[in-house]
């Protein structure tokens, strides 16, 4: 079962990754394909953080979701998750009814979190979510070269 845990975790994280980068370069252009979706139930009572690893600074998440019910939803940095749900400085923190968007500017390259909270309610709630990502300079291209080659290579 911890090893089902485990292998859902890290999909979820590649997924999320795949959904956060593979969309960065240029959604405008002509034939370009929609990011991906992601969902997630999250059980009653409970919580679900998803770790966006090592985002470069200055990029914009941007998220988008839809839930059959009212749901927290966030996003925090790693001292803010490791002390969740004392947080101090989240990126975002808002509640969802059935849908809900939002963008938020990395302020520093590191791991992020976008936090679904469900301890409040004693149904689970399925989340369907898109991520999207626009990131600047060369440097943090490179870092996203670098990221999904990291990402490619656990999904051979």
């Amino acid at each position: 079962m911890r090893h089902l845990r485990t292998d859902i975790r890290r999909l979820v994280s590649i997924i999320l990754l795949l959904a956060l980068f593979g969309s960065s370069w240029d959604t405008s252009a002509e034939g370009a394909s929609p990011p991906p979706t992601v969902s997630v139930t999250v059980p009653a009572g409970q919580w679900k953080a998803v770790r966006l690893h090592n985002v470069p600074r200055d990029t914009v998440v941007g998220v988008a979701l839809r839930c059959d019910g009212s749901l927290t939803v966030g996003l925090l940095d790693a001292p803010d998750h490791a002390q969740f749900p004392r947080m101090a400085n989240p990126l975002f923190w808002g509640q969802a009814e059935s849908k809900l968007g939002f963008s938020a500017t990395i302020p520093q390259q590191g791991d992020y979190f976008i936090v679904l909270d469900n301890r409040d309610s004693d149904r689970p709630r399925q989340v369907t979510m898109t991520t999207t990502a626009r990131i600047g300079g060369e440097t943090a291209k490179n870092l996203l070269t670098a990221q999904l080659q990291k990402v490619e290579a656990q999904v051979k």
